[in-house]
């Protein structure tokens, strides 16, 4: 009753085999898994030490966290188009503030990086748009295009205290549209 292939016929029961090839294909699976890690691209030197001396909230990560935020960044940058409109800073150091407030919103998240947000515009200051008069410090727009003004972007970091953030503010707008509302 118990010999080999009434064990095999029995549903329900698994075989050590069954149970080796498993663990084999876990074993596969976490091994590219490290080797797709390994090919993100990583942050330069200086990109770290500018996270170190100006982000309280990387300052604050563990180890283990400031690399995993740090290849979110890097991961992002590769995605992003960040144009800068008028301002003089580097590119890099724009791209960077910019991408960092929206890992730092999303960073208990899986899914972190808006894929239907294409292009990040950056303007020296405030800006209007043709829908309204009104100045705008950042703006989210639904075709996927998040504006922010670099000078009040650049606020929000240097005082995380006063709970005036426009990169976390229009990150989550952006969040809300690309998780909660039908986009193509």
């Amino acid at each position: 009753l118990w010999g080999r292939r009434a064990f095999i016929k029995r549903p329900g029961l698994v075989t050590v085999s069954t149970l080796v090839t498993l663990y084999l294909r876990k074993r596969k699976l976490l091994r590219d898994l490290k080797e797709q890690l390994a090919e993100k691209p990583d942050l330069t030197p200086t990109q770290m030490e500018t996270l170190e001396k100006y982000f309280p909230y990387y300052q604050r990560l563990s180890s283990e966290n400031k690399a995993r935020f740090a290849h979110r960044v890097a991961e992002v940058m590769a995605q992003k188009d960040v144009k800068l409109i008028d301002i003089h800073d580097p590119h890099e150091l724009a791209e960077l503030v910019t991408v960092s407030s929206l890992i730092q919103l999303s960073f208990g998240l899986s899914a972190y990086t808006l894929p239907h947000f294409k292009f990040i515009l950056v303007t020296p200051d405030v800006f209007t748009t043709q829908e309204s008069d009104r100045d705008h410090r950042g703006l989210v727009d639904p075709k996927g295009i998040i504006k922010l003004s670099w000078k009040h972007l650049l606020d929000g970091i240097r005082d995380p205290s006063d709970a005036f953030a426009v990169g976390l503010h229009e990150m989550a707008h952006a969040l809300f549209i690309e998780n909660f509302t039908p986009n193509e």
